[in-house]
Formats: C-alpha cells, structure tokens, sequence
C-alpha cells in the first residue's frame, strides 16, 4: 500500500509505503506523486517512509529510486528522508540503487521523529 500525503505548510511530501507492493501499483501512484510535486514549492522535502516496506520484486527498489530521480531532475527539491526503521539489509539495498542512480543527497534514518528532526534543521 502506498499513501502520499502532501504537507503544503511545511512544503513536505510523505510518502509510506507499507507490505509489498506490486510494480503496477509503484508505477500507478507515480503519476499522483509527480502531480503533487508540481504543486509545492521549489526547495520542497520528501519523506519516504519504508520502513515496512517488503521488496517482492528485487526491480522496486530500482523503480522507487528511479523515481526519485526523475523527481529531483524535474523539481527543485530540499532534502529526501527515508525512514527505513532498524532493516541494514533494506539500508544496503537503499543505498546500492541511490548509487546506481547517482541520489547522492538521500537521508536515511530510523524513525517519523528523526526525520522531522533532520526537517527542521
């Protein structure tokens, strides 16, 4: 399941991503994603949080982070959060696919509360 809620006072998208999630479904909320990033302003945060998130499909992680490129090519965004929970294999998944995708100003943190810290630094 994906939820995208929109914080237009904080000029923050969240994004949770919960269970597994099909390809079809990560490509069919792309386009509301992007449609949301067009209406925030310029400088805007992301939090991704995927901390239940389980890969069925070793290409989602490479969808998701290709996404995030297409996003930060298109738009003039702030920081990228994900909250990833305690998973170091999810982490090193993480990381592999932001490298591969040259994102090289993603955070990764453990919890919603690190990152709204991390938000308001």
């Amino acid at each position: 399941m994906i939820n995208i809620s929109p914080d237009f006072e904080k000029n923050t998208i969240y994004v949770k991503i919960d269970g597994i999630l099909e390809t079809d479904e990560v490509n069919s909320n792309a386009s509301e994603f992007l449609k949301i990033c067009s209406q925030m302003k310029d400088g805007f945060s992301i939090v991704n949080d995927i901390a239940n998130f389980k890969s069925g499909d070793p290409v989602q992680i490479d969808v998701l982070a290709q996404i995030n490129k297409k996003i930060q090519t298109a738009f003039k965004v702030g920081k990228v959060i994900r909250v990833i929970g305690s998973s170091k294999l999810l982490l090193i998944k993480l990381l592999k696919a932001d490298e591969k995708f040259d994102l090289p100003d993603v955070h990764y943190v453990p919890t919603l509360e690190e990152a709204e810290k991390l938000l308001a630094e």
